[in-house]
This record gives C-alpha cells, sequence and structure tokens, in this order.
C-alpha cells in the first residue's frame, strides 16, 4: 500500500507503524494486575496509566489470554480492595492459575490472622502454599492472632532469615547516561550499608544471570533462585523538570514471587547519600522487622 503514498506520506505511515509497536511494547512490560473489587467485581490493570478491563469469572482464563497474548510465563499479581475475603482473593488467584498462569497474592493491611484463622484447614493450607509458607503461617497466627496477616509474614520471613539474608542489589537504572554514575553510587551504598549491618550478605554481581533493564517489570524470580537469592532490589534514578533527583526502588521477595513493598523519593541532585540511607532503613525493617538507623546514624 505504501507505494501509492507520497515519499512524505510514507515516511509519516513508516513513524506511525514504530510509534504504535513502541507503545505496545511499553504497555507490555507494565506488570499484569487482577483486582477484586468490593462487589466481586474483576479488573484487569496493566500500570496505572493505561485503561482497565472488567471482567467476569466465567470469562477470566480468555481475558489473560488476550491480556498476556498468550504468554503463560507472565506473572499475574492478584490484589483485593479492602473488605474483601481471604477465601475470594485465593480462589481467584487459584483460577488464573488453572489456566497455567503463574500467580502471587498481593495480601491487603487490613487483613488478619484472626480472618485466616477463621478459613477452613484446607482452604488455609492453599493459602499459605500460594504464598510459599506451610502450616507454620497457620501455627503463627494462632500464636497471635491479633496481628495483621502482613505484620505475620514479616515476622515468618525474618525467622526464615535467621541467618543473614542473601540479597542480591542490581545496580539502580538511569535515566538517561548523565545520571548513570550517580544511579550506581546510591547502589553502592545501600549495599554497603546492608553488608555492615551483618544481616544482610550481598550477592557478587558477576553471578547474577539476569540482567535488570527495565524497573517497570517484574524480575525472572527463578533466575535469582539459581544463585540463591533471598531477596532483590531494582532501582532507577531520574531527573525531574525542575532538576530534583526521583529515585524509586522495589524490594522482591525471590522465594515467594511477589514484591514487598516499593518506594519513590525527591531530592536535590547533591544529598544521594541521604536518599541511599533512607531506602537501607526501609529495606532493613521490612525484611528484619527491626528499625534501620543508617539515616539516623549518618553524618549530618
Amino acid at each position: 500500500m505504501l507505494k501509492w503514498l507520497s515519499e512524505g506520506s510514507r515516511l509519516l505511515a513508516i513513524a506511525i507503524v514504530f510509534a504504535t509497536l513502541a507503545t505496545a511494547q511499553a504497555q507490555s512490560n507494565k506488570p499484569l494486575t487482577l483486582n477484586i473489587a468490593p462487589d466481586l467485581s474483576l479488573v484487569l490493570q496493566r500500570g496505572s496509566e493505561l485503561p482497565s478491563v472488567v471482567v467476569t469469572r466465567d470469562r477470566l482464563i480468555a481475558a489473560l489470554e488476550a491480556a498476556t497474548n498468550g504468554n503463560h510465563n507472565e506473572r499475574i499479581y492478584v490484589r483485593s480492595a479492602k473488605g474483601v475475603r481471604l477465601e475470594d482473593l485465593m480462589a481467584v488467584a487459584t483460577a488464573a492459575g488453572s489456566g497455567g498462569y503463574k500467580t502471587a497474592m498481593v495480601v491487603q493491611p487490613d487483613a488478619t490472622c484472626k480472618s485466616y484463622l477463621a478459613m477452613s484447614e484446607h482452604d488455609a493450607k492453599t493459602f499459605a502454599g500460594i504464598l510459599k509458607f506451610d502450616e507454620t503461617l497457620r501455627h503463627y497466627c494462632q500464636e497471635h492472632p491479633t496481628y495483621t496477616l502482613d505484620d505475620a509474614l514479616i515476622e515468618l520471613r525474618r525467622f526464615r532469615y535467621a541467618q543473614p539474608v542473601r540479597i542480591a542489589l542490581s545496580d539502580f537504572l538511569a535515566g538517561s547516561p548523565a545520571q548513570a554514575d550517580l544511579a550506581r553510587l546510591i547502589s553502592q551504598i545501600i549495599t554497603a550499608n546492608l553488608k555492615h549491618s551483618e544481616k544482610f550478605t550481598p550477592i557478587d554481581q558477576a553471578t547474577f544471570t539476569e540482567k535488570i533493564t527495565n524497573f517497570d517489570v517484574p524480575p525472572r524470580f527463578s533466575d535469582w533462585r539459581t544463585i540463591h537469592a533471598d531477596t532483590l532490589v531494582t532501582g532507577r534514578v531520574t531527573r525531574q523538570p525542575d532538576g530534583r533527583l526521583k529515585v524509586e526502588f522495589r524490594l522482591w521477595d525471590v522465594q515467594a514471587n511477589a514484591q514487598l513493598t516499593g518506594q519513590q523519593y525527591f531530592s536535590t541532585p547533591d544529598n544521594p547519600r541521604r536518599l541511599a540511607n533512607i531506602i537501607s532503613d526501609v529495606i532493613y525493617e521490612r525484611v528484619t522487622g527491626e528499625k534501620g538507623n543508617f539515616d539516623a546514624s549518618a553524618s549530618p
């Protein structure tokens, strides 16, 4: 068809095609989330800025096939709104898994040990299995019924990591070559902080089998398990139009195939150490359950 167009029109058409392909690729790199609304309706979302799709239970697998282009290696993050029962969260995650998809349940902050203990023994065991825990979760909740489920999971991970946590810290990505040195420096400070705490053992980057190139794409957890990583940190540094730095990071539980936390901070470019110390504190507390003091102990 292009031969019937003028030279200028052909170039414009080619540019539109490439722009469309680039947009499609950018959209496919966003994590796919399956959200459960309070009325138990299901909403598929890929990236916060992209349109969501409402799906019915009987059309769930077909919707996932369309959203992933049949890629069953893509992980589906199942989240629920406040007040949704744990049984419903588990049922949706199980339904998605029945289609051959890898799923990761994201437990909501309002979920409690009490609500978990109210599940049947079979459901409780299945629920714990999806979260990569065994009967220890039920036993722990029985001992601490007033805990939130999220707090219980933090404590169990702390027990799991009684030995120093093997943590993989990928160099933070830079929004442009100008921020490359700064991004690397922030990564190095975080690595040094966690190593000196003696609660973490940073893994040599030379052993990494996956190179993180896109902050918005979940890691290949199996690659990180091959080097015996317990947790993984990824990050990105970009300069904003007003000159400030935006530093983002994500902490991943490699064994549970799930994100533990993710934060973003803004600061002037002359304050990378403070940002690295703050991020170190967040990682330390999220994994160990204890407050970090890297920022408090930093020199003024």
